[in-house]
């Protein structure tokens, strides 16, 4: 298969960029091709930090892809999954569906956590609800293999306190090992248990650290941040997205005059391993993201447009990997610029962005929806998010629902 057309070369700081393009890559997961294209595909795919492309990407790709991109989730870790573990549950809701196997075998191997247990009893209720004995079947034997006891999240904070006996923190400090949202341990308000925090993060792997970069070196600002969390990211792996965020924050600290977070940021910066190669591969729609997580509109603007070619519209709705919230907002611009067409198979998802009004984007994903014209397919989508939003008790969710325009 020709390449020559789906990559691009342009200057990046200290090298050379060679863009990707994701379109491309999900052509080659396609089942129908050879099976090198397909190997192909999978190898470039790993390289993609934004994984919710391959959740049950639909148009213009749809099913023929799905069994690759399920080989490609297999293989990520809990802590990349996390967020995606609710679509994930309702993939296997007909394990005919291409892929649905290989989620259910990464899904049963899923450490245990609350959050998990949550989502799980959502779809349980769903299941029941719409009758689906099968999927509520298969849903019961992962719930078998997933019980767990809660965590309290009170307790091991009070007991990382530098003022209680040594014990009691090392206690707290192996409890919280079990803790899957370790944001909590981030710059907590109290400052006492700051150093017992930065012990926990220590131990995580960069993968691990990879969502809470911006939260990390927020953290240097402060004069009584403990030294431990600048060592760790003096020992980060170089790559993509700690770049991107560290030249962010640099520029932050630089425009805010703090020279002293800008200096330590700096060293972070330099402590990186080099990279010795001419250039480097990165696949448009995480570079997109990048840009568009930047404080400056020119940059954002920038990424906007690569992203506007991408047609996985699937990648732009509410992305958590790797850039989270801070990009919703431009993503919604995105896919508010798509047609009809373009968005009609992800209506159901759309509509869970307005779960809360208060999300950036929200507002214009509502007005993306009210413009929509086939009001038949729109209302039976609606119909179906309201049906789910009672089954989970959401009262503010029902509310934006019924505010749609177009419903009867």
């Amino acid at each position: 298969m020709d390449t020559s057309s789906k990559v691009c070369c342009c200057k990046v700081g200290w090298s050379e960029l060679i863009l990707i393009e994701i379109d491309y890559i999900m052509n080659l997961l396609n089942c129908e091709n050879s099976i090198e294209d397909q190997e192909s595909g999978i190898n470039l795919a790993k390289q993609v930090e934004c994984i919710n492309v391959f959740i049950e990407p639909k148009y213009p790709y749809n099913e023929k892809i799905w069994e690759n991109c399920a080989k490609i989730l297999m293989e990520k870790k809990d802590e990349e999954l996390a967020a995606h573990i609710y679509d994930l549950l309702h993939w296997i809701d007909d394990l005919e569906r291409p892929g649905s196997l290989y989620i259910l075998t990464r899904l049963k191997k899923y450490k245990k956590n609350s959050t998990f247990e949550r989502y799980l009893q959502q779809c349980l209720n769903e299941a029941k609800a719409s009758q689906n004995k099968e999927w509520e079947k298969i849903l019961y034997e992962i719930k078998a293999e997933t019980e767990t006891t809660s965590i309290d999240i009170d307790f091991i904070l009070e007991s990382l306190d530098c003022n209680k006996p040594s014990d009691t923190q090392a206690k707290g400090i192996l409890m919280a090992d079990e803790v899957e949202n370790f944001k909590i341990f981030i710059s907590p308000q109290n400052n006492n248990i700051w150093e017992n925090c930065a012990k926990i993060l220590n131990k995580k792997h960069d993968n691990e650290l990879l969502d809470y970069l911006f939260e990390l070196c927020e953290w240097l600002k402060y004069p009584s941040c403990p030294k431990t969390i600048f060592n760790r990211l003096k020992k980060m792996k170089r790559c993509n997205r700690t770049e991107t965020v560290l030249n962010i924050c640099i520029k932050k600290a630089a425009s805010t005059n703090n020279s002293q977070w800008e200096h330590l940021l700096c060293e972070v910066k330099k402590s990186l391993p080099n990279n010795t190669k001419k250039s480097k591969f990165v696949v448009n729609i995480d570079y997109a993201f990048g840009l568009m997580s930047e404080e400056f509109n020119s940059s954002q603007e920038k990424g906007i447009q690569i992203a506007k070619k991408i047609k996985c519209i699937n990648a732009f709705i509410q992305p958590y990997r790797p850039f989270s919230k801070e990009v919703w907002e431009n993503c919604a611009k995105i896919i508010y610029s798509k047609s009809d067409r373009d968005i009609e198979e992800y209506l159901p998802k759309l509509l869970e962005w307005l779960q809360d009004l208060n999300w950036p984007g929200a507002l214009i994903i509502l007005e993306r929806i009210n413009n929509f014209q086939n009001t038949d397919i729109l209302n039976l989508r609606i119909k179906q998010s309201i049906m789910k939003a009672k089954i989970i008790k959401d009262e503010e969710w029902l509310a934006n629902l019924l505010s749609i325009k177009s419903i009867n």
